[in-house]
């Protein structure tokens, strides 16, 4: 899935998406090209850089799937229940969940 710069996404700084890894949720802002592979900037709602970390990874998620990432993070046992121990992983579990939920209504 291509992203676009305003995106609202997920970005991890290495494409396996790791939970020890750095991981952000935001705008796409800016798309840096290194030796023909783009980087990813992600900034807050406001515009700021939420880091200066360049991200190789970038997918465009609802804010609904953002929200609840951002939720789980903060529980004790996040990495226990992280499926492959992957940012990415959850996004799928999160994202599966919120389309089930919306097809109930």
């Amino acid at each position: 899935m291509k992203v676009s710069l305003g995106d609202y996404v997920l970005a991890s700084k290495w494409s396996d998406g790791k939970l020890c890894d750095p991981w952000s949720i935001g705008i796409l802002s800016e798309i840096v090209y290194v030796y023909d592979k783009p980087r990813y900037l992600i900034a807050d709602l406001d515009g700021n850089l939420i880091s200066e970390t360049m991200h190789r990874r970038a997918e465009r998620i609802s804010p609904t799937v953002g929200d609840e990432l951002l939720i789980l993070n903060k529980k004790h046992d996040w990495e226990f229940n992280c499926p492959m121990r992957s940012i990415w992983g959850m996004k799928k579990m999160v994202s599966a969940k919120a389309y089930k939920n919306n097809a109930k209504h």
